[in-house]
C-alpha cells in the first residue's frame, strides 16, 4: 500500500492561467497572535457581524477585510479554537498597515457559564466523562446524518493553490468559488457544482517555474516521496474535496482513513485529551495515532459534548522522504520522519447544523533542479595542443588532477592522456606525444574549415566535484510543500434553484486554464483574502 492515494486519480494541472481584472478594492489587513507565545493563530474565523460574512485565517495569522465595510460601522467576530473570542470595531484598525490583534487561550470555562441548564449540563459533562476516547468518535461518526445537512446549501468562499519554499509562499493562485452541495445525503463528486466567480495569478508573489511543472516518475523529474499520482481526470479543487472524510465519509477517501464511516475506527487508536474551547462551547479533543508500512500517522478530532458534532479533523501522515541526499547526510536523517500529508478540515453550526468552513491539505513533492556543476564547453586549443573544458564553476583541485576521472575520444577513438592542467574553472587535457601532432594538424584543418571540434570529440567527466562541494552533471533535488485550499465566506442554507448557464466548472480541467467565469452581481460582497508576502513558522 502506498503512503496515501489521491481517491486513485489525478489531474496534474498546469498552473499557467490568464489575468483575469479584479474591481479594486481598499483592505485592512490584520495579523492574529497569542497572546503569550506571540505565534500566529492560524484557521481562526474573522467575520464581519452585520453582513454575516467573514474569512480565515492565514498561516501567518493573517487576514484582509475590504476597507468600505468601516462606513457601517461593523464589527469583526473573531474566533479561534481553544482562545477567548473577541470582538473590534473595524474602525479602530488602520488602513495602511497591518494590525495586531492577540487573543489570548481560553481557560476553564464553568459549565453554569456555558450552557443555561446548569443541572442538564453537569450531569452531560459527568456521562461524557465516563465515555472512552473510542466511544465518543463512534457516536460522532453514528451522528454525521444527524448534524451535517442532507438539503442542499452553497458555499462561496476563496480558493487558492501554491508552494511554500524556505517560508515564502511560490505560484500562488487565486479564486473565487460558488459550491452547489447537494447535502450529505448526495454522492459529491457527481452531484456537487462549481462556479468559478474570479481567479487570478498573483504576480505579487515569485513564480518558481520548476515547481510549476507537472508530475514526472518516469524521469523522477517531480515525485511525491511514498506515493505515485497518475494523470487523470479531477482537477485541484476535486482533489480537495476529495480529501474531506467528512463530506465523503461513506467512500474510499484517502490512506488510511479509507472509508470514514466503517474504516476509521478500526484503523487508528484513539486516547482523550483536554477539553478544548471554542465560542464558550467545551469540545472533546480525541487524538489517535497509527503505525504501518513505515508511515505514522497523527491527528486529532475535536467533537461537541452537546450533540458529538465533528468541529475539526487534524490528520498527518509521516515517513521518510526517500530522498537523493549526500552519503554524509543521510545517516543523520535515515530515522527522521517529515510531513507526507497534512489535511485540517473545519465545520461550523449553522441553524442546527454543521457546513464546511475551511479545507487545507498539503504534502510535499520532491523537484530536480537542474545540475549546479557542469561543462560549459569542450574545445581544442591550438596554441597549446590541448582539449580545454570549459567549465560553470572552479573545480576542485584533487578530483580535477585525476586522469581516471576523464574518458577522452575523438571519431570514437580512445585518446590516452599525457597530463592535466587545471586552472580554477578550466581543464586542459593533453593527449599522449605520439598521436599530439596528428590532432593537431587534424584540428587545425577543422579550424580552417570552420567546423566545430566538439562535433568529432567525446568526452566523459565523472566524480569531480567544484568548489562548493557540487559534483558535475549531477542534479539536486528540492523539497517543496504543495498547498491546495479553500475557505468558506459564507453559507447560504437555502439556495433556490441553481442556474441553468451552463457556466459551472470543468472538474477535470485545471482552474486557472479555460475554466468558463461567472461573475454574478454580487461578486463584490467577496474578495481575496491574499496572505501577507512571507510567513514565519
Amino acid at each position: 500500500m502506498g503512503a496515501f492515494i489521491f481517491h486513485k486519480t489525478l489531474y496534474l494541472f498546469c498552473l499557467l492561467s490568464t489575468f483575469i481584472g479584479f474591481s479594486q478594492q481598499d483592505f485592512i489587513t490584520g495579523q492574529l497572535l497569542d497572546s503569550t507565545t506571540n505565534e500566529p493563530i492560524v484557521y481562526a474565523t474573522v467575520r464581519v457581524k452585520e453582513k454575516n460574512i467573514g474569512v480565515i485565517s492565514n498561516l501567518d495569522g493573517s487576514f484582509r477585510i475590504p476597507e468600505e465595510f468601516k462606513d457601517f460601522g461593523s464589527i469583526l467576530e473573531i474566533s479561534s479554537m481553544g482562545y477567548v473570542s473577541k470582538d473590534i470595531y473595524l474602525f479602530k484598525l488602520v488602513a495602511d498597515k497591518t494590525n495586531v490583534i492577540r487573543l489570548a487561550p481560553a481557560v476553564e470555562i464553568l459549565d453554569e457559564v456555558v450552557l443555561l441548564g446548569v443541572r442538564e449540563t453537569l450531569k452531560k459533562s459527568k456521562a461524557g466523562k465516563k465515555m472512552s476516547a473510542g466511544r465518543i468518535v463512534e457516536r460522532a461518526i453514528k451522528n454525521i446524518p444527524l448534524n451535517y445537512s442532507t438539503a442542499p446549501f452553497n458555499a462561496i468562499g476563496y480558493y487558492r493553490d501554491f508552494q511554500l519554499n524556505e517560508k515564502k509562499y511560490n505560484n500562488l493562485n487565486e479564486a473565487l468559488f460558488e459550491v452547489w452541495d447537494q447535502g450529505f445525503g448526495a454522492f459529491d463528486f457527481e452531484t456537487t457544482k462549481v462556479r468559478v466567480l474570479e481567479n487570478k495569478r498573483n504576480i505579487d508573489f515569485p513564480i518558481d517555474t520548476i515547481s510549476q511543472k507537472p508530475y514526472d516518475y518516469k524521469n523522477r523529474g517531480k515525485t511525491i516521496p511514498g506515493a505515485h499520482l497518475d494523470n487523470y481526470g479531477g482537477n485541484e479543487f476535486t482533489i480537495l474535496r476529495v480529501h474531506d472524510a467528512l463530506r465523503n465519509n461513506a467512500i474510499n477517501a484517502y490512506d488510511y482513513v479509507n472509508v470514514f464511516k466503517t474504516d476509521f475506527i478500526k484503523n487508528h487508536i484513539f486516547n482523550k485529551e483536554d477539553e478544548v474551547i471554542l465560542n464558550n462551547k467545551k469540545l472533546y479533543k480525541i487524538s489517535f495515532k497509527k503505525n504501518a508500512d513505515r508511515i505514522t500517522i497523527k491527528g486529532n478530532l475535536f467533537i461537541s459534548q452537546e450533540n458529538f458534532a465533528i468541529y475539526k479533523l487534524e490528520y498527518a501522515m509521516y515517513g521518510n522522504q526517500n530522498r537523493r541526499i549526500e552519503k554524509r547526510k543521510r545517516s543523520k536523517n535515515r530515522k527522521q520522519k517529515e510531513t507526507l500529508l497534512e489535511i485540517v478540515v473545519g465545520y461550523t453550526p449553522i441553524d442546527g447544523f454543521m457546513y464546511p468552513n475551511y479545507h487545507s491539505m498539503n504534502n510535499n513533492f520532491n523537484v530536480k533542479e537542474p545540475p549546479k556543476f557542469k561543462v560549459n564547453e569542450v574545445h581544442y586549443r591550438l596554441e597549446k595542443r590541448c582539449f580545454v573544458i570549459s567549465l560553470n564553476n572552479k573545480a576542485n583541485e584533487k578530483d580535477a588532477l585525476r586522469r581516471n576521472n576523464y574518458k577522452l575520444k575523438y571519431k570514437d577513438k580512445r585518446i590516452s592522456i599525457e597530463r592535466i592542467v587545471h586552472i580554477e574553472d578550466e581543464i586542459l587535457l593533453f593527449p599522449n606525444p605520439k598521436i599530439e601532432t596528428l590532432l593537431f594538424e587534424e584540428m587545425t584543418q577543422l579550424n580552417k574549415s570552420d567546423k566545430k571540434v566538439s562535433s568529432n570529440v567525446n568526452i566523459e567527466i565523472k566524480n569531480i566535484r567544484d568548489i562548493d562541494g557540487n559534483r558535475i552533471h549531477e542534479s539536486s533535488y528540492k523539497l517543496v510543500k504543495q498547498y491546495r485550499e479553500f475557505f468558506v465566506q459564507r453559507i447560504i442554507t437555502k439556495p433556490g434553484v441553481a442556474p441553468n448557464d451552463g457556466l459551472y466548472m470543468n472538474k477535470n480541467v485545471p482552474i486557472f486554464k479555460g475554466q468558463p467565469l461567472a461573475r454574478p452581481i454580487y461578486i463584490s460582497d467577496y474578495w481575496m483574502n491574499s496572505p501577507l508576502p512571507n510567513i514565519e513558522e
